[in-house]
This record gives C-alpha cells, structure tokens and sequence, in this order.
C-alpha cells in the first residue's frame, strides 16, 4: 500500500478512509473497474459496499458510447446496473452538445473514424462514407486495434486539406489494455490540431463535461469525489472545478511508473504535473 506523503496528496488504503464527507462518486470505468478484461474483485466489492454505504455513483467515463451499450458491456463482466445509479460519458456529452443546437454550425453530414458509429443516432446527422461528403469528422478512435498514429496521417492531410473540422469524443491518448498501450482518439485529435487542423473537444478533462455532471447531481462540489487512473484527464479535469479527487495508481494508464507504490515513487511522478490529486490509492478497494 502507498504510504502518507509529508507534502503531497493522502494515501488511501480504501475509499472508506474518506468517512461520510463524500456523498457522490464520480467513478471512471478503465483503469479503475477493468482493463478490457473482467472486472477487477476488489473493484466489484467497493461498487456494492458504496451502494451498501448510500453512495451515489456516476460512472463518468470517456467511453465515446452511449448508456445502453456501455451498460451492456458492464453487464457482461459483472457490473450490474444496480451497483451504479447513473452513466455519464463523452459520448453522451457529443450528442447532448450537437442535439441541443439546431442550426447544426458543423453541417449535418459526418465521416465517422473509430468503430462507435452511433452516437448521432436519430440526431438529425447522417453518417457519410468519404471525406469529400462530409461537413466534419466524428472521431471516437482508430478503425482498427493495435492501430499507431502514423497510420493516419495521409488521412488527417486530406482532412486539413478540405478543412474538415474534427469532434473528438474521447480525448484519452491511451489506454492500457492486457498490460499493453492501446491508442486512443485523444492521440489523434491532438496529432490533427498539431498538423493545424480545428478540433472541438468532449469529455474529460474539459469543464463543460463536470459541470454537466455537476448540474445533473445538483449538489455542492465538497460532497463529490472524482475517482480515475488519468492524471491528464481525471485529475486535471476534476482540479479544474474545485473538485476532490483519488488518483488510481497500479490499474490503469500510470501503472508503468509504479513497481512500487512507495512515497518516493509517487512524489517523483507527481512532481512534474502543476495539479494534484487530493488522495491517491493503489487500486480502486473499499
């Protein structure tokens, strides 16, 4: 287990260490609940015992998905929907955004990259099958695993070339799946703004996407807690609003700095962000 800092963050040896300070959690799902596989044991015990605890929990993840399908997939690998109380992802946030504002200033027709093509669904958008066709770009990540940044650039070039605006709807740059980087749309959308092209982003660690949140809960920031394994977007994201936050350390995209979870580990890699997490916790436990 991490141990206390004399500067820096609280170690956590469970979230029950936070007493009855929290009311909400907001809880990431990769990095935190699984890695692509099954869920994680000590994960699944801490969702029941918050649920057991009166807990109110937010899955607020950057899936770039709606509810049924991030749902579905939860199921499949034992999160049942009782142990949550609602789902908030980036993909959700993309279509909020683009339903709510019915001049369409993107246009309505998108080229989709990535393989969740249904976010716009019965959004007044149709999904087109070239670049030349489309008002913009929807990117929820590369159209194939194992896929590398290179692999896309002839593609981002025809996009700056035709000035097609890109909507990023997972702005994550990676993941870890089965101990393995995995790329992700953040990547992209981030190779495409380098190469001069516009990109508008969703999701963490952008503040729309918390105070969404925030409204939806209706409660004052110092009863939620954000928890994920992303200094990038879950903790600046969650620094951003003033809100308390739990970084995970062994289970998701940070894990490679951590051999061990000593304090000197930790201080080290914290030192080279400007924010911080308020606690720290080896993997997500009760």
């Amino acid at each position: 287990m991490v141990q206390n800092m004399s500067n820096g963050p609280r170690a956590l040896s469970g979230l029950h260490d936070l007493g009855r300070h929290f009311t909400h959690v907001l809880l990431d799902i990769y990095g935190v609940l699984h890695s692509g596989g099954p869920v994680f044991p000590e994960a699944l015990r801490c969702l029941k015992a918050l649920q057991q605890h009166k807990k109110h929990v937010t899955l607020f993840s950057n899936a770039p998905r709606l509810v049924p399908d991030i749902a579905s997939s939860l199921a499949k690998i034992g999160i049942d929907p009782s142990l949550y109380q609602t789902v908030l992802s980036s993909g959700i946030h993309v279509k909020s955004s683009l339903e709510s504002d019915d001049s369409f200033p993107l246009g309505r027709r998108f080229y989709h990259l990535g393989v969740h093509a249904r976010l716009l669904d019965k959004a007044g958008y149709a999904c087109v099958s070239s670049l030349q066709e489309a008002d913009f770009i929807l990117l929820t990540g590369p159209d194939k695993a194992w896929s590398y940044p290179q692999d896309y650039e002839t593609f981002f070039a025809q996009a700056l070339e035709l000035t097609r605006p890109v909507v990023c709807a997972n702005p994550d740059p990676y993941v870890m799946l089965e101990g393995e980087k995995a790329l992700c749309a953040g990547t992209l959308g981030r190779m495409y703004e380098t190469m001069g092209g516009r990109v508008l982003w969703y999701g963490k660690p952008y503040k729309a996407f918390y105070e969404m949140a925030l409204d939806m809960l209706g409660v004052p920031k110092d009863q939620v807690v954000a928890v994920g394994d992303s200094m990038w977007t879950d903790i600046e994201g969650a620094t951003s609003v003033g809100l308390a936050s739990v970084l995970i350390l062994t289970t998701g995209v940070h894990q490679e700095h951590f051999p061990q979870t000593s304090s000197p580990y930790v201080a080290s890699f914290l030192r080279d962000f400007s924010f911080q997490p308020t606690y720290v916790m080896d993997a997500l436990a009760w």
